[in-house]
């Protein structure tokens, strides 16, 4: 990565409000770019609200489905780089499939009709490793297996992958780059881990119950998961960003995003647990195997295309979520944890 391309480079981060954006906002910030972001008014506080995001460059919040909305935010930005990294997991409780999918291409739209039409020519989109058809064998997946989502986010994100291919052949096609100068790219990738203050969440259950001495009844104990910290998952969508603004259409392609460590539910529980330095006390609502939706991920064309690979390995990332979360706790909103390891990181970067 190269640290002087980031300076100065206006970057326009939507949705502002999940933790990935979070972590990517603290990449940018300390970059020194140029950084407007889009949100959604919402309730609970959370990891962006911890780190005072909006404190770290333009914050607008509205209405994603009002196209005015989006159209006022590329306008104050004027970015050369939009990044749009949704919550890859999770769909509102409150919608039934169709109102959801509609909503999705809605936004999905705004936000294509913006970009085509803007100053930015570089576009990166993420996406979900659950877009993938499910197979038996252990084989890792590459960009050319088939797809089949499971469940509303995955389709969602499935959808925005379609529309954003969609509008490349149409309005930002690579045989017309002289002319438009635009180019995109989606990344595909699992939920991540890392600090965060979202609910029903296995590290802030942990946690919890580990500050507390409680029980912690743990769902789908034997669920193998892909393990990949937010700041790796980060440092993939700016590396894949500056490939796009240096190679244009030659770099318009989709890349997985993978986690080189998979462990069970409660394996990471456990491991959690003796990085924290006490007993958890558990409770597996479920004995039998369960099946996991996430599928392992050949990562070998983002270490060749972008030079991208996991820097943070699963028990780095564990203790610096445990010191963090003993801090955040017991009522200290210091981010001199996260400062520290983002520091770190960086002198990891490619």
């Amino acid at each position: 990565m190269n640290v002087d391309f980031w300076r100065g480079k206006k970057v326009l981060l939507a949705p502002a409000q999940g933790d990935l954006a979070a972590w990517i906002l603290l990449l940018l910030h300390e970059l020194k770019a140029d950084v407007t972001m889009l949100a959604e008014f919402q309730g609970d506080p959370t990891f962006f609200d911890l780190i005072n995001g909006g404190s770290k460059g333009h914050l607008n919040s509205g209405d994603f489905l009002d196209l005015r909305f989006w159209q006022n935010g590329f306008e104050q930005g004027r970015p050369d780089i939009v990044l749009f990294v949704p919550d890859i997991e999770n769909s509102p409780a409150d919608l039934n499939a169709s109102a959801f999918l509609l909503q999705q291409t809605q936004l999905q739209t705004n936000l294509l009709e913006c970009f085509c039409k803007s100053t930015a020519s570089a576009l990166v989109w993420l996406s979900s490793d659950r877009v993938y058809k499910k197979i038996e064998s252990d084989a890792a997946l590459t960009e050319a297996c088939p797809l089949a989502p499971e469940g509303w986010a995955a389709s969602g994100r499935l959808l925005g992958e379609v529309l954003v291919q969609s509008y490349r052949q149409e309005f930002f096609r690579p045989d017309r780059y002289n002319k438009h100068k635009k180019a995109a790219s989606i990344l595909r990738t699992s939920s991540g881990f890392g600090a965060t203050l979202k609910e029903k969440n296995l590290l802030h259950d942990c946690a919890k119950s580990l500050n507390a001495g409680t029980l912690l009844e743990i769902k789908k104990p034997n669920s193998v998961r892909p393990w990949i910290h937010f700041l790796d998952q980060a440092l993939a969508v700016l590396l894949a960003a500056e490939n796009l603004i240096h190679k244009g259409p030659k770099a318009s392609l989709i890349f997985n995003i993978g986690a080189e460590e998979f462990e069970s539910v409660e394996e990471v529980a456990r491991e959690f647990s003796e990085t924290w330095g006490g007993p958890l006390q558990m409770k597996s609502s479920e004995k039998k195997d369960s099946f996991s939706l996430h599928r392992k991920m050949s990562s070998a064309r983002a270490f060749q295309e972008l030079g991208w690979s996991v820097k943070l390995s699963l028990s780095q990332g564990l203790g610096s979520t445990a010191n963090w979360y003993k801090k955040h706790l017991q009522g200290d909103e210091s981010l001199a944890e996260v400062q520290s390891l983002l520091a770190r990181f960086l002198a990891l970067r490619v």
